[in-house]
């Protein structure tokens, strides 16, 4: 019988591109020191991405690929909602009729003509359903409050610019509801449908307020139950949660997931960390160099109390700019930052979301107008109020809770209604809420953050080794424990 062949004990190593993998295999010595080459090579993966205009590597091939599945899921989706409510316009006796005359007569009709006759006179059984067949069809946009950067911060923007301005028009044309609106604007021979540069931009809430509004006019005419009213008006109008992200887990707590950079304490605890690390250069005299210290108490807090109210500083454009004069620091410092080449020291950005959502819409290039309610309002809130406002607007995925409560403490409806539409900084902090609110205290204390952490009881903010020796390379999961988002 032949015996085991004994391989000889050897070390890999590997050097990790972006599209390529080298390695190299060296056989060790009794006393485990590599003396040769036992194999080496190299493997070359597609770059995975489109080239651009040109020649450098460009958007990743998956994008195409992810759009073409969005468009098909919601063409899909679309599909089942208009065969859910088919089925329940024919259980509910409000189908076509069965006519074929009779029919195709309906199917010439203008919807948007009903829609506007469905809120003062009573609409057959078949012209009811063909008006919330239509409504099923236009729904409206819905925010899902994500916020976005670049390009989709600029889309996002300009729409809601259109939201806005399309609120006010049928607020200014008398109109109840946007059926009645764009029926009037299609009797003018004026387009209808949303078209880049018609700044018809309809949202979600418009097609729920015609909705309800034509219930009110047909309910006592219609054998419905309000039980079947609401069953329609939830195939309409549903729609699915986004899937949640995997946030990832805290540095310093133990299967702890990261907290979501709009969380309050995360903004609170960004901008304590920032002005703990500030100081100031004070000019000298011709024989002394200019001084860096820290701040006082008392600018730490005049600077603390700008960050709050969701203000940035700003700290260079093409050179170092000297700080506010509300800071009431020495004439002529400067920030330490700003010769590392950072231009502002940001605010809390949940606070400056909902101070630009208050904003009364603008025309593009346009300053923004004042709006003395919405300044009025904001100020007026107690600081406990504010802070309540702001969990809510960055923690409840319901934009109408924000509202309710808004509206509660004196809002009107238009101010809420904009309240809705602010965007929220997206993506997680590198720690958890349970390690925040252990640090915060240290930090409100003055500390800077490396001196908070050990402060709070743990061991590092950095150094997250184990100290623990392999005869052989562990499961990678229990390595990385913290890279591996999900991992048992």
């Amino acid at each position: 019988m032949i015996g085991r062949i004994e391989k000889p004990p050897y070390r890999l190593g590997l050097d990790i591109g972006a599209n390529s993998i080298g390695w190299a295999a060296l056989t060790l010595d009794e006393r485990g020191d590599p003396y040769a080459i036992l194999a080496m090579g190299s493997r070359i993966f597609p770059d995975g991405r489109a080239p651009d205009t040109r020649g450098g590597p460009g958007a990743s091939l998956a994008v195409g690929r992810r759009l073409a599945r969005g468009q098909r899921r919601r063409r899909k989706r679309y599909l089942m909602r208009r065969s859910a409510l088919m089925r329940k316009l024919v259980a509910f006796g409000l189908e076509m009729p069965a006519d074929a005359e009779e029919r195709k007569q309906l199917e010439r009709r203008d919807p948007y003509e009903l829609r506007k006759r469905a809120l003062s006179k009573t609409l057959k059984s078949s012209e009811l359903g063909r008006v919330l067949f239509h409504l099923n069809q236009r729904r409206g946009f819905q925010s899902n409050r994500k916020a976005g950067g670049g390009e989709d911060k600029k889309k996002a923007t300009q729409a809601r610019e259109d939201r806005e301005g399309l609120r006010q028009a049928i607020r200014e044309s008398g109109s109840p509801t946007l059926g009645d609106f764009l029926a009037g604007r299609r009797e003018r021979g004026k387009p209808v449908r949303a078209r880049p540069g018609q700044k018809l931009y309809p949202d979600r809430a418009m097609y729920t307020h015609e909705f309800d509004k034509i219930r009110a006019r047909q309910a006592e005419d219609h054998a419905l139950t309000p039980a079947q009213w609401g069953e329609l008006r939830r195939i309409i109008f549903h729609q699915r949660p986004l899937k949640p992200v995997k946030p990832g887990w805290c540095l310093l707590e133990d299967r702890a997931e990261r907290a979501p950079r709009a969380h309050p304490c995360a903004q609170e605890f960004r901008i304590l960390e920032e002005v703990n690390n500030l100081r100031i250069s004070v000019p000298g005299s011709a024989e002394r160099r200019p001084e860096e210290r820290p701040l006082k108490e008392d600018e730490r807090e005049r600077v603390l109390e700008r960050l709050r109210r969701g203000v940035d500083i700003a700290l260079r454009s093409k050179t170092p700019k000297p700080p506010p004069k509300e800071l009431g620091l020495p004439k002529g410092s400067a920030f330490n930052l700003a010769r590392g080449g950072r231009k502002t020291l940001k605010g809390d950005a949940v606070v400056a979301a909902i101070v630009e959502s208050l904003k009364p819409p603008r025309k593009k290039g346009e300053k923004a107008p004042k709006d003395d309610a919405a300044e009025k309002w904001w100020s007026g809130l107690s600081e406990r109020r504010r802070r309540k406002i702001a969990f809510l607007f960055a923690v409840e995925k319901d934009a109408d809770a924000v509202c309710k409560q808004a509206q509660e403490w004196e809002m009107d409806s238009g101010l809420a209604a904009r309240l809705k539409e602010g965007e929220l900084p997206s993506g997680y902090v590198r720690l958890s809420l349970k390690a925040i609110r252990k640090i915060l205290p240290h930090l409100r204390r003055g500390l800077r953050y490396d001196e908070a952490v050990k402060a709070a009881g743990y061991k590092s903010h950095s150094d997250f080794r184990n100290d623990e020796a392999h005869d052989r390379l562990p499961y990678y999961g229990e390595v990385l424990e913290r890279d591996v988002v999900g991992a048992n």
